[in-house]
């Protein structure tokens, strides 16, 4: 039953923001298969209810904003021209490569929808990339290197 939590555990984090997935599964000890597996599935699960749903929980949140009283965001020109820059230089299979280790899953999936890729081909591409990065981490975290002291390194944090 322990390791069922794990993997829901998992699967959330890496459906908001891969790479905290895949740290997770390594500090908690997950071999190299489950490593790959657990966060590919759970980021292509995120990518499927974003890319279906995402309107809807725009709304819902949207709707929620209004009743707290929050002010109304503002249209960011210089962050959507930066977007186009990616999208007309790399297309949909460099915004799924960008997206576990840069973006976040529902960022990559608006990023894909407003440039009006099909959801069949977002689902297709986020997973093959959530594959392809959770092999690489779980081959670099097997072979020695510690990610998440790597990330601190970095990042400081």
């Amino acid at each position: 039953m322990g390791y069922l939590w794990d993997y829901l555990i998992v699967s959330l984090l890496s459906s908001f923001k891969f790479i905290a997935g895949v740290l997770y599964c390594t500090v908690d000890g997950f071999g190299f298969w489950e490593m790959v597996l657990v966060p590919t599935l759970g980021g292509t699960i995120g990518v499927l209810v974003y890319s279906y749903f995402g309107e809807k929980i725009q709304a819902i949140l949207a709707a929620w904003r209004s009743r707290r009283g929050a002010k109304k965001r503002s249209f960011n020109f210089k962050r959507a021209k930066r977007l186009y820059k990616i999208w007309k230089r790399v297309g949909l299979v460099g915004i799924a490569f960008l997206t576990p280790p840069v973006l976040t899953p529902p960022v990559g999936v608006a990023v894909a929808i407003a440039f009006r890729a099909t959801r069949f081909n977002i689902v297709l591409h986020m997973f093959i990339s959530f594959l392809c990065w959770s092999m690489f981490l779980a081959w670099i975290t097997k072979e020695g290197i510690d990610v998440g002291g790597l990330w601190n390194q970095l990042w400081g944090g």
